[in-house]
C-alpha cells in the first residue's frame, strides 16, 4: 500500500481525539461528533479496502471510497452545525504531518474547504488561528492553510504567509484621511488574532513588527516597504521583487532616515505624532537595536483626541505582543527616549 494504513490512521485519530479534547473544550462536543463518525466509518470498512494491505483512502491508486469521506465532512457540518471542523481540521493536519498523499486526500480538502466556506463568519479565521497553538510545523501549517484557506476572500487579501503583500479592503490616500477612517483601516487586520502575525509561527521565536507596519501603510497609501534595492535601497513593487532585500525592524530605522524623505516620510515628535494621528495621517515608530532586533509600530487616533506624555503615544503593533491599541509607554522603557517618529502628512 503506497498510501497511510488502517491502522496508522486509528492511531493518528486517537491521538488526535485526545489532542483536540484538550486544546478546546469549546468545541469539543463537535470535536466527539467527528470522531464518532469517522471511527463508524472506520470500523464499518467503507472509507478502506476489506484489510490493510489493500489499498485505501489516501492511497494514490484508489478512488472509490472517496465519497464516504464527502459525506462524512457533509454529516460533520449538518449534525454539529459547524463547531466540529475545528477537531476534523486537527485530525486533517495530523494525516498530513504523516505524509498521507493521493485522491482521497484531495476529497477531504475538497469536502473540508466547502464545510469551511459554509461556516459563520469569521468561523475559518478562528478556526485558521487555532491551528498555530496545536503544535503543528510550520510545513503542516502551510500545507493547511494553501490547500483550504487559500481561496478565502480574507486570505487573498491578508495572506498566511507574511512575504506576500496585503490587497487590503479598507484603504486610505493623501485624499482621504480621517481618525475614523484610519482606525477602520487598521482593525481590518485584526492584528490581535490574525495568523499573519501569530508569534513562533515559523518555530524561531520570529515575530512580525516589520510586516504588519507593511500592511498597514500599504493600505494607507503611504507603504514603507518590506523590499528595497539592496544597493539603492529603494522601494521595491510586490511582486516584482527578485534580488530583493527585506527590511526588518532594523532596516525599517535606517531605510525612513535614508530614504524616507523621498517617500514623503518625515521625523516628527511625539506629540506631533499623535496629533497627525489624530487627524489621519500615517504616522510610524522606529526603534534601532543595536545588539538584536529592533521595534516599529503604528501610531493610532488617541481614544480622546489629545496627547498625555505621561503615556505618550497611542499605538498598534505586532510582535511579542499584539494589540490594535495601547500606549507606547506599556512596551518601552528606559529605551523610549531612543524611539523615533515618523509622519505620512
Amino acid at each position: 500500500m503506497d498510501g497511510i494504513s488502517l491502522n496508522e490512521l486509528s492511531a493518528l485519530l486517537s491521538a488526535s481525539g485526545t489532542r483536540g479534547t484538550a486544546s478546546s473544550s469549546a468545541a469539543s462536543s463537535g470535536a466527539t461528533a467527528f470522531y464518532d463518525l469517522l471511527g463508524a466509518q472506520l470500523n464499518g470498512g467503507s472509507l478502506f479496502g476489506a484489510s490493510d494491505t489493500e489499498d485505501g483512502l489516501f492511497s494514490s491508486s484508489s478512488s472509490a471510497p472517496l465519497l464516504g469521506m464527502t459525506a462524512l465532512y457533509s454529516a460533520l457540518g449538518d449534525k454539529s452545525g459547524g463547531d466540529g471542523l475545528g477537531g476534523a481540521l486537527e485530525s486533517f493536519c495530523m494525516l498530513l504531518g504523516s505524509g498521507v498523499s493521493g485522491a482521497g486526500l484531495v476529497a477531504a480538502v475538497s469536502s473540508l474547504s466547502s464545510a469551511l466556506k459554509n461556516a459563520p463568519e469569521g468561523a475559518a479565521e478562528s478556526l485558521r488561528a487555532a491551528l498555530l497553538s496545536g503544535g503543528f510545523s510550520r510545513s503542516v501549517l502551510t500545507q493547511a492553510n494553501d490547500a483550504l484557506f487559500s481561496s478565502n476572500t480574507s486570505d487573498a487579501n491578508y495572506p498566511y504567509n507574511a512575504s506576500k503583500a496585503v490587497t487590503p479592503l479598507v484603504t486610505s490616500d493623501d485624499k482621504n484621511r480621517s481618525a475614523s477612517l484610519y482606525e477602520k483601516v487598521v482593525a481590518q487586520f485584526k492584528v490581535e488574532s490574525n495568523p499573519r502575525y501569530a508569534v513562533n509561527k515559523g518555530g524561531t521565536g520570529d515575530t512580525y513588527c516589520n510586516i504588519y507596519l507593511w500592511d498597514v501603510t500599504r493600505a494607507m497609501g503611504a507603504e514603507i516597504p518590506h523590499y528595497v534595492d539592496a544597493a539603492t535601497l529603494e522601494a521595491r513593487d510586490w511582486p516584482d521583487v527578485s534580488g530583493a532585500k527585506e527590511l526588518n525592524a532594523n532596516g525599517i530605522y535606517d531605510w525612513l532616515s535614508k530614504k524616507g524623505g523621498d517617500y514623503g516620510w518625515k521625523q516628527v515628535s511625539a506629540a506631533s505624532a499623535q496629533s497627525l494621528a489624530n487627524d489621519g495621517h500615517p504616522v510610524v515608530t522606529a526603534w534601532k537595536n543595536p545588539s538584536g532586533h529592533g521595534h516599529v509600530q503604528v501610531v493610532v487616533p488617541s481614544e480622546d483626541g489629545a496627547y498625555d506624555e505621561a503615556r505618550g503615544v497611542a499605538v498598534a503593533q505586532a510582535g511579542r505582543r499584539l494589540f490594535s491599541y495601547g500606549s507606547i509607554k506599556s512596551v518601552y522603557g528606559e529605551s523610549l527616549d531612543q524611539v523615533v517618529y515618523y509622519a505620512h502628512a
